[in-house]
């Protein structure tokens, strides 16, 4: 089925509202499919107002039978989740505030969208800024982030403005049918915020929370005679994360990195460790380009993730034993 159905509101195809709106919606790029192919979907704003228009009792129903359908739920004002029904194609509802649970209390929320907007669809073909090979690797990993500049040409390996555009991409399972969820943050280059010196076991440690690729990270630990942080315990590892956390849950750089030899992990001072703690099934070099290391990509467990090296993280610089 083609034609979107949605019960007790209006369907409001985004692109034929006024152009005023569409740097807020996204119209320009979302009808248009991955390499080369044309898609025409159907875009859905979903907002507080609709589901104020709800009797008692009542569900706004959003159908992912619509396979050709973005939906964008658009949240300046309060969205009431548990009054939205996901309803997959064989008629199964699901309430969103039961589908998405684990998703928006994690660090990743689609809730911290600069835009106040993100987008769920059954088909991410539907995403403009995914490619093919990108489908796998989300489909393989369950999560995606891509990056771009904020006039959308992509960049690799880093930024060359002072902002990127952070597209995160998730894979829910709604009644055994895969929704794919896509939120944009933009991540803005700016004077170094670093927490104080913290200190353990005659280490000093540094927490910064700007977030930088990882070779401009390991940079700005250099200008401080530090290093990206090397992890060779438990027990450090267990105040690394702890600290971190209290800062930010989300993704954290280390100095662990296979860019010499592809396979071969060594840290960002040429150590070699007897210690590792790599999540289960990582490191996977999942689209052939995750060189460096990182925490918290499987928050709230410890266990270290491999990730392309372009990519903007907070980082943790470590001095040497004083």
């Amino acid at each position: 089925m083609t034609a979107s159905r949605l019960f007790r509101v209006l369907t409001l195809p985004l692109c034929a509202l006024s152009l005023a709106l569409a740097p807020a919606i996204g119209c320009s790029g979302d009808e248009a499919g991955p390499a080369g192919e044309e898609v025409a979907a159907t875009n859905v704003r979903v907002t507080e107002a609709d589901l104020a228009k709800l009797g008692q009792g009542e569900t706004f129903k959003v159908d992912f039978g619509a396979r050709e359908t973005l939906y964008h739920f658009h949240f300046d004002r309060s969205l009431d989740y548990g009054r939205i029904a996901l309803v997959t194609e064989d008629g199964t509802e699901t309430l969103m505030s039961t589908a998405l649970a684990d998703l928006l209390a994690s660090p990743y929320s689609p809730e911290i969208a600069t835009d106040k907007t993100f987008v769920l669809t059954a088909q991410p073909e539907n995403l403009a800024d995914l490619t093919a090979e990108d489908i796998v690797k989300l489909r393989s990993e369950g999560t995606l982030v891509k990056e771009a500049t904020p006039g959308g040409k992509a960049i690799e390996p880093q930024a060359e403005e002072d902002c990127v555009t952070q597209i995160v991409y998730h894979t829910i399972i709604v009644a055994g049918e895969e929704v794919v969820c896509e939120t944009k943050i933009l991540v803005c280059d700016g004077e170094p915020a670093c927490s104080d010196v913290k200190t353990f076991q005659g280490h000093d440690y540094l927490f910064c929370n700007n977030q930088e690729p990882w070779q401009d990270a390991a940079a700005y630990c250099s200008s401080f005679g530090m290093r990206l942080a090397t992890i060779n315990s438990i027990n450090e590892e267990g105040f690394v994360h702890a600290m971190a956390n209290m800062f930010s849950t989300q993704k954290w750089w280390i100095g662990l990195n296979d860019r010499a030899t592809e396979g071969v992990y060594t840290w960002e001072n040429g150590e070699t460790s007897s210690y590792s703690n790599w999540y289960a099934g990582e490191p996977n070099n999942a689209g052939g380009n995750e060189d460096c290391g990182q925490l918290n990509r499987y928050y709230p467990d410890h266990g270290w993730n491999d990730e392309p090296c372009g990519l903007h993280y907070r980082f943790i610089c470590e001095g040497e034993e004083n």
